[in-house]
């Protein structure tokens, strides 16, 4: 079912498309029809600010609602606001152009309700006359046969309509090339224009309609003819709201000791470091000196014993419990996995639904939220101390996210996030405190936090007196908590929620203490290779691709669904990054996104992208058109780019399930992969109709004219591959690029580096290169093969040299590069002294070239037999041709 209709799973009905139901007799007897909330009231009344709240409300108990306000559709049709004037009562041109705003608007609603899957519209206007309300109800109910609700807003308190005009009025798009007291005075007199023809809901003018009004923002409230669940819901949720300033603040409890040791659920108590910060919390909501504070915590004791030092009434509430993990409370991951795999599996594919046995999911936890979330709306200033599951529900409340990201909302440990109410929603601010794995660095003895406003996450932070040095792990986990020199326990935590999760920066340990570490906290695997342009290294543990993907999500505000990559086989689609992207050393921006698992990082755009030039954390014969769940999704920020298979089946064997992998690229030029869920092990995955590839790799490309044709010549210098049998499920793959040649400016630091590459310096390029890169063809034209500087002490007479450019003969240079030369060279014989043994010894190898070049021939234009991919995989170096007419696809319509 899709997430947006979960709310009509509370009333224990089937839910159908609006448009193929047929109802029969009087309408109203029934229950699930869709909704239009109207709201109705003079300008700055508040009736945006109900609307809105209201929407986020219905949205997050699983109501599919949406708001339409007539305020944007005139902006839309109209010029740029002059001033009041246009809403004058005598104005008939503008009269018409308002009263045609609302019928279009009001088609947008019900086109929503009857196709979109929307189930509550709230048509956000003033509404403010008999007439204007009959029309929508002649539309609404008498020819669409919807139910109909009005919320009126009534406000007779000079210092509330002022304060809304200031805070939300003069900020409207209406007013950007106003002054502020210029945009009050107008806003003054056009709520003048629609006094003069104002009506009230009447209760005998209109008493056949249910309308609610709202006198002061809840100092009184009227209801009238209220039915159905839908707006009882409404009511109840409207009578709770206020404006009053407050401020609501949200923590985890502290470490406990079940985090130490991986295990999910149950009532364990604090860690060491966990009292500590509860004694951190304490002082700091001490200097916040928040006036009327009470404190909300769960009756488990590590949320209790989290704030026992906290100065404030304390009260428990059993819903803020965390989420009942049933027959797998007090688990590790790794043993769900083993001993229910398919709850397991199926907790992936849909983590907000998904219900532990025995226990609850992500939209059990949001029903038993309600009563709190009510409450919440009533009280003043509040310190919630609850758990991750719990804290996500309550976040997606306020920040208004859909189920879909609540799951996956970052809630870190020892951190306060600060929610403040701004004009139509809630501002976050998040406080991370640096726990006492090390004495305090000020002199007060304070421990030191670190304050980012309006982000998801927190911004890692380093004590100055933590020792560190380097271990290779994935840079895309930020750090929550670090690991210091001393070997304790306690200095390592795990979510209850996602498994482990051990923050990493710069850390220094030796490697018994590391594998002690890795072994306390369930890492089942830790692998670390050294290549010449990369380091690797591959983790195995479900918290850190949980971690991973979390990441994903606060990098970017939404995946990108891409359609046609998402429906199709065998397709490709060119991206333009938003950043440089260093690979093997280049700076690229512009990259190739395909269905077969895989991105091509190549400049040239051409019939075998798979052959090199690939980033692949999955490169296999993927068919995203044979499930409806299959998608291929992207998203980036000014630093990172993400690529996201996800429920990708293999074309040949759909029936071995759905694949769900990623790939990141940061600015840096670190390559993450991250393996969520693969049904087969990647050895057993069928190769003959598309090669099957995990790493990447990089070529050169020569582009020259052979027999009056221009060819262009691919030459694969470079290649990481991974094993098979190291990528299981919840395996990270973590690439660091090392230094390499380009990255040295002048021919001093050139020739006097320690990097493994032998490096020359080109002074007509004024480039350092150890001449195989993809800029290969450009250093042999320039004749850096011939003028190249290999010692430092020619780099002094530079400015008297004159060096001559000419054409060099195309070889692979002999520096201990993995090359081998082009398939067009040509092998010189020695003659023999008997003239027939010649004869019989060229005919014999002009047979031998004759087979291997029709082979060669055959397995070129058939790529995808077995001889193709033959050719493909041990073909390397990679020396296939292609003429220039081939490279004319378009991105939409590459063949692989």
């Amino acid at each position: 079912m899709d997430m947006q209709s979960l709310g009509w799973k509370f009333l224990h009905k089937e839910t159908f498309a609006h448009s193929d139901v047929l109802f029969l007799g009087d309408t109203a007897n029934y229950v699930n029809i869709p909704h239009v909330i109207a709201m109705v009231g003079l300008p700055a009344r508040g009736k945006t600010y109900i609307a809105k709240k209201l929407s986020r409300y219905l949205n997050w108990i699983g109501i599919n609602t949406r708001v339409f306000n007539l305020g944007e559709y005139r902006r839309n049709v109209t010029q740029a606001y002059r001033n009041h004037d246009f809403f004058r009562t005598d104005n008939n041109a503008a009269m018409t152009i308002r009263t045609n705003c609302a019928k279009h608007a009001l088609e947008d609603v019900v086109q929503w309700l009857e196709m979109g899957g929307g189930e509550v519209a709230v048509f956000d206007a003033t509404n403010s006359t008999y007439e204007r309300r009959r029309m929508i109800e002649e539309i609404v109910v008498k020819q669409k046969k919807f139910k109909l609700f009005f919320v009126e807003s009534i406000c007779d308190d000079p210092n509330l309509i002022e304060q809304n005009i200031i805070e939300v009025k003069v900020s409207s798009p209406d007013y950007t090339n106003m002054n502020t007291d210029e945009a009050m005075n107008d806003f003054r007199l056009r709520i003048e224009h629609y006094q003069e023809k104002y009506q009230p809901l009447h209760e005998t003018e209109e008493k056949d309609f249910s309308y609610m009004k709202i006198y002061n923002t809840g100092e009184k409230i009227i209801i009238h003819k209220h039915e159905g669940h839908i707006q009882s819901r409404i009511v109840y949720f409207l009578m709770n709201i206020h404006i009053t300033k407050r401020t609501i603040y949200l923590t985890r409890h502290g470490e406990s000791e079940h985090n130490l040791k991986g295990l999910i659920g149950g009532d364990a108590d604090l860690s060491v470091r966990g009292k500590l910060y509860a004694e951190a919390l304490a002082e700091f909501i001490k200097e916040q000196n928040i006036e009327g504070l009470r404190v909300w915590t769960s009756w488990l004791k590590r949320t209790i014993q989290t704030v026992a030092e906290v100065k404030a009434p304390q009260e428990r509430w059993k819903a803020l419990n965390e989420i009942d993990a049933g027959i797998c409370e007090e688990m590790t991951y790794e043993e769900i996995q083993k001993k229910h795999p398919d709850d397991f599996r199926a907790r992936d594919q849909n983590k907000f639904s998904y219900r532990y046995p025995r226990g609850e999911s992500y939209e059990d936890v949001v029903v038993r939220l309600e009563p709190v979330m009510m409450e919440l709306e009533r009280q003043g200033n509040v310190l919630v101390v609850s758990h991750q599951a719990v804290l996500r529900c309550v976040l997606a409340y306020f920040l208004d996210k859909p189920a879909s990201e609540l799951p996956y909302l970052k809630v870190p440990l020892h951190t306060v996030i600060k929610l403040t109410p701004v004009a139509y929603g809630f501002s976050s601010e998040s406080t991370l405190f640096n726990e006492k794995i090390a004495p305090p660095i000020n002199s007060s003895g304070n421990i030191p936090i670190i304050s980012s406003t309006n982000v998801p996450d927190i911004a890692p932070s380093v004590s100055p007196l933590v020792t560190t040095t380097k271990l290779t792990l994935p840079a895309s986990l930020s750090p929550e908590i670090r690991i210091p020199a001393s070997n304790r326990p306690e200095n390592i935590s795990e979510s209850s929620e996602n498994g482990p999760k051990i923050e990493w920066s710069d850390i220094d340990i030796g490697d018994e203490q590391r594998n002690q570490t890795f072994m306390q906290n369930n890492i089942t695997q830790i692998d670390e290779d050294f290549h010449e342009y990369y380091n690797s290294t591959v983790v195995q543990n479900e918290g850190f691709t949980n971690l991973h993907r979390e990441s994903i999500y606060a990098d970017c505000s939404n995946l990108t669904i891409n359609k046609l990559l998402s429906k199709s086989h065998r397709r490709a689609m060119t991206v333009k990054l938003k950043f440089e992207f260093p690979f093997y050393g280049h700076p690229i921006t512009n990259i190739t996104i395909a269905t077969g698992g895989f991105i091509y990082a190549g400049d040239y755009i051409h019939s075998w992208l798979a052959a090199t030039q690939y980033i692949s954390p999955l490169m296999a014969n993927f068919d995203t058109s044979l499930s409806n769940d299959s998608y291929v999704k992207y998203c980036e920020d000014e630093t990172s780019f993400h690529v996201y298979w996800e429920q990708v089946l293999l074309q040949n064997k759909p029936e071995v399930g759905p694949f769900t992998f990623s790939a990141s690229l940061y600015n840096n030029g670190d390559i993450v992969f991250a393996y969520y869920y693969l049904p087969i092990d990647i050895k057993s995955i069928d190769d003959d109709k598309h090669p099957v590839k995990v790493g990447v790799s990089d070529a050169y490309i020569i582009d020259k004219t052979v027999v009056n044709a221009r060819r262009k010549t691919i030459f694969e210098y470079h290649r990481v591959n991974f094993a098979g049998n190291q990528i299981t499920n919840s395996t990270l793959i973590r690439l660091t690029p090392l230094q390499t040649c380009h990255g040295f400016n002048d021919c001093e630091s050139c020739l006097e580096n320690e990097i493994k590459f032998q490096c020359n310096w080109c002074p007509s390029l004024s480039r350092c290169s150890s001449g195989v890169d993809r800029k290969r063809q450009e250093w042999t034209n320039s004749g850096c093969d011939r003028t190249q500087i290999s010692d430092v002490k020619m780099c002094l007479g530079l400015a008297n040299i004159t060096t001559t450019t000419s054409q060099s003969n195309i070889d692979q240079p002999k520096n201990g590069e993995s090359t081998s030369q082009s398939a067009s060279s040509v092998t010189q014989l020695e003659p023999e002294k008997s003239s027939a043994g010649f004869f019989t010894a060229v005919c014999s190898i002009l047979a031998i070239v004759f087979i291997v070049v029709c082979w060669v021939f055959y397995a070129y234009t058939h790529p995808h037999t077995s001889s193709g991919q033959f050719l493909i995989q041990y073909g390397r170096p990679v020396a296939w041709s292609w003429r220039r007419g081939e490279a004319r696809y378009t991105a939409a319509t590459i063949h692989m």
